[in-house]
């Protein structure tokens, strides 16, 4: 089959694709400009060979100058083999949301005219930048794996439903646990501890999905600023419910300033036990409206507190 008058190109929610195209149906793509591919669970690459020739064989995007890869979870390369991909007239080229992407093509790969990038796992549109003179597009990609899908968290990003228990220390390059492209609703138990690259731990729209979450420790990162994040999600005056937390724990965070720092309504309608220690800039839990019907006792450091008001507006 071959498209040799097609210029644009869009697929969406394709969860049986493994692959987009064969080599040899790519290689009639000659007037292809834009191509936007998202939320295709299980692709793996967007070429694929099947035996259709050499893996060493060239293949040209002529006219493609614009490229979109978003929320592919189970995507681990453009191409798995070993082709020659030409870009000649690529100018625009973002990846976001691809948590198995670790580099572009295996391939000799060749972007001529691509200055900027844009890589982000939790942003819609997210912001270009520049590549660096000594920098292509593999070893900007491999970075920002490393950066936020650190291998020590891995065992979280699975398309698996996920584990019913996360522990995750000594992540040094982690700067945000959990994207707001993962939904993680099998979750029960989360520690997170000595990971000090970290400045929040999780986007709103992730936090939604914690809908199993019954314990949650957080000890010993020390660049860990507020645990609830609102970058990359709605309003900040929207409402967040962790309906099944019913102990959480702090402990060694001497940058937290607060749960969250915006003006959402956050309930905890079984939260009974709450451990505080060692949070020297932690003046107040948050901003908004806190609902705590059920908690009963508020430990600061080697003082417990009974609770009567069910609040936790402590200090």
């Amino acid at each position: 089959m071959h498209f040799r008058n097609l210029n644009f190109l869009t697929v969406s929610k394709c969860h049986g694709l493994i692959s987009l195209a064969t080599s040899s149906t790519v290689k009639s793509l000659v007037q292809l400009k834009r191509l936007y591919i998202s939320e295709c669970k299980r692709m793996r690459e967007i070429v694929t060979n099947e035996g259709e020739g050499e893996a060493g064989d060239e293949i040209c995007f002529n006219q493609l100058n614009y490229l979109y890869l978003e929320d592919l979870p189970s995507l681990r390369s453009f191409d798995l083999g070993n082709h020659t991909i030409k870009f000649p007239s690529l100018e625009d080229l973002v990846v976001t949301g691809c948590l198995e992407m670790k580099i572009f093509s295996n391939g000799v790969l060749s972007m001529p005219k691509l200055k900027r990038i844009g890589l982000d796992e939790n942003e819609w549109w997210p912001m270009r930048r520049e590549l660096l003179p000594e920098e292509d597009v593999n070893s900007a990609i491999k970075g920002f794996w490393e950066e936020n899908y650190d291998p020590c968290v891995q065992q979280l990003f699975t398309e698996k439903s996920f584990s019913t228990s996360g522990h995750v220390s000594r992540c040094g390059r982690l700067k945000n646990l959990l994207p707001s492209s993962v939904l993680v609703r099998n979750l029960r138990n989360l520690r997170v501890s000595e990971c000090h690259g970290l400045s929040c731990l999780v986007p709103s729209p992730t936090a939604k999905s914690l809908v199993q979450l019954r314990e949650m420790i957080i000890d010993e990162c020390k660049t860990l600023t507020e645990i609830l994040t609102n970058e990359g999600g709605d309003e900040a005056g929207d409402e967040i419910s962790f309906s099944q937390l019913k102990y959480f724990e702090l402990e060694y965070l001497p940058s937290l300033k607060g749960f969250n720092m915006s003006n959402r309504t956050i309930r905890f309608p079984l939260l009974g036990r709450v451990t505080v220690t060692e949070c020297p800039e932690l003046k107040m839990f948050s901003n908004g409206v806190v609902w705590t019907p059920n908690l009963k006792e508020v430990q600061l450091a080697e003082k417990i507190r009974r609770n009567t008001d069910g609040d936790l507006f402590f200090w």
